[in-house]
């Protein structure tokens, strides 16, 4: 199917991403086809959604209705800071982050899951990595802002991927699994995290970890 047969029959929303991501046009002459994807009720229904980033709590780290996740998809599509929701949700990332640079979310693990039953600024392998990518996609500095978090984080690749990993501030919760096995969905995460950065993307890290997910 021709770019022009896909223009035919998409919403405004896809229009702007594929003039801009297939067709390679530049930012500067979409203003109109962007204005109209901006009005589009569930581009406005996710720009909301993230504009309140850190309401929603992470429970399910694989909930596609996650802010972080809504927030991927946009950035995808090519809208950027520009856009004032957007830049509200990258300064609401950047409000915490921790000492070895890694950005932390709402989450809340229950006590007889190991945590300490309270709302708390956290992270997990299975989430910090979403943070870094969307901070990384909306041209954040990669030096001041992505590279200490993503240097620590693959500071713990092992052999068969990457582990379960979470911040102190949950306690001794662990996913599901035994405690030598890789976490599939951090090793997945974290593969495609490390394929955006040149200085990893062909890593012995990067190589080890889809070597796991190929081998599950």
């Amino acid at each position: 199917m021709s770019y022009q047969k896909l223009l035919e029959i998409s919403d405004d929303w896809l229009k702007y991403a594929i003039h801009l991501n297939l067709m390679d046009e530049s930012k500067d002459n979409l203003t109109e086809i962007k204005n109209a994807a901006l009005t589009d009720d569930r581009i406005k229904r996710h720009l909301s959604d993230i504009a309140k980033f850190h309401e929603t709590l992470v429970t399910n780290h694989k909930n596609p209705g996650l802010p972080i996740q809504k927030l991927l998809f946009l950035l995808d599509l090519g809208f950027d800071t520009d856009v004032p929701e957007i830049r509200i949700a990258v300064d609401e990332i950047l409000k915490h982050r921790e000492e070895h640079g890694i950005y932390q979310s709402m989450t809340n693990v229950p006590k007889h899951f190991g945590g300490t039953g309270e709302d708390v600024f956290s992270w997990c392998l299975c989430d910090a990595p979403l943070l870094l990518l969307a901070l990384l996609k909306a041209g954040m500095d990669y030096t001041e802002y992505v590279k200490p978090g993503v240097d620590f984080l693959v500071s713990l690749c092992r052999d068969n991927g990457f582990p379960c990993a979470v911040s102190p501030e949950l306690g001794k919760f662990r996913g599901p699994g035994k405690k030598d096995d890789c976490c599939p969905y951090a090793t997945l995460i974290m593969t495609d995290l490390l394929s955006y950065i040149p200085e990893y993307r062909d890593s012995k890290a990067a190589a080890s970890a889809a070597k796991a997910l190929l081998s599950l």
